[in-house]
C-alpha cells in the first residue's frame, strides 16, 4: 500500500487565542486524512456501516514536534504499518505542505474493526482487499 497525502489549511476555529493549533485538532486532521484515503481506495464506510461493520479508534499515540499556526497549509500523510485480524495500525505525519522538513506532529492510530454492537470482529476479506 502506498502512502496517501491529504492537504488542508489551519483555520481560525482550529487555533487558540495565540493562533496556534489546539492539540486535539491534530487528531481531527488525521481522521479527515484517513477518511479521504479510504474513500480514494474505493472503501465507502457508509456502505460498510450499513452492514454493521465499522472501525473505532482503539489507541492514539501522538508526538507534538512544532506548533502549526493560523493559515498554515498542512500535508497529512497516512501509511498502514500493520494489518491484524481485526485491526489496522496507521502512521500519520502532519507537516508543512511547502516545507516537508517542517513536521508538526506524528501519530500512530490503532483502529479496531467492530460490529454494530461494538464487539471486535475480523476485518472482512472484501474490505481487506482495499488495504493490500
Amino acid at each position: 500500500m502506498s502512502q496517501f497525502a491529504y492537504t488542508t489549511r489551519v483555520y481560525y476555529a482550529d487555533t487558540d487565542c495565540a493562533g496556534v493549533v489546539y492539540h486535539t485538532n491534530y487528531l481531527k486532521y488525521m481522521e479527515h486524512a484517513r477518511a479521504e484515503w479510504f474513500l480514494s481506495l474505493g472503501c465507502n464506510f457508509r456502505t460498510w456501516h450499513d452492514k454493521g461493520i465499522c472501525f473505532a479508534v482503539r489507541s492514539a499515540q501522538l508526538e507534538y514536534l512544532k506548533p502549526a499556526h493560523l493559515l498554515d497549509e498542512l500535508q497529512v500523510t497516512c501509511d498502514i504499518m500493520q494489518i491484524g485480524k481485526a485491526s489496522l495500525q496507521i502512521q500519520h505525519t502532519i507537516r508543512n505542505a511547502q516545507d516537508n522538513n517542517l513536521i508538526y506532529c506524528q501519530g500512530i492510530i490503532k483502529l479496531a474493526c467492530v460490529n454494530d454492537k461494538l464487539r471486535p470482529q475480523a476485518i472482512p476479506k472484501a474490505l481487506l482487499k482495499h488495504f493490500a
